[in-house]
């Protein structure tokens, strides 16, 4: 049987909204973190002529923690081999820079190519 919707009703919901207040029990209060607009992170490209794909490198000047985003492997479709040229150029420039790689992110599907993450 159907929900009856109102006015507050959340979608896809079947209990009322409650308003995010202290007076409402249970509901979490947002943390407040510092931001500061004035850091910068680095971030290098890196191009995949044979996949027309760009990788990143993005880096915190300050803690030297970086991540790796859409890495690529490099494939002979004609030969059927699959290399790591593209994939060790970054891992080069990771370690001639000191970083400390922290996080491989996948930004979607890739369905041109394979993705580095397991090899990195």
């Amino acid at each position: 049987m159907p929900v009856p919707r109102s006015n507050t009703m959340r979608p896809g919901l079947r209990s009322p909204a409650k308003p995010n207040n202290e007076k409402t029990p249970g509901r979490l209060k947002m943390a407040r973190y510092p931001v500061n607009m004035d850091v910068r992170p680095d971030v290098d490209a890196f191009f995949d002529e044979a996949t027309n794909t760009i990788s990143y490198i993005v880096s915190d000047p300050a803690s030297k923690a970086c991540a790796v985003i859409d890495s690529v492997m490099d494939i002979d479709y004609a030969a059927g081999r699959i290399t790591s040229d593209h994939a060790d150029k970054m891992i080069a420039s990771i370690e001639q820079k000191g970083l400390s790689l922290e996080w491989i992110i996948e930004t979607h599907v890739h369905a041109d190519h394979l993705s580095a993450a397991p090899y990195i």
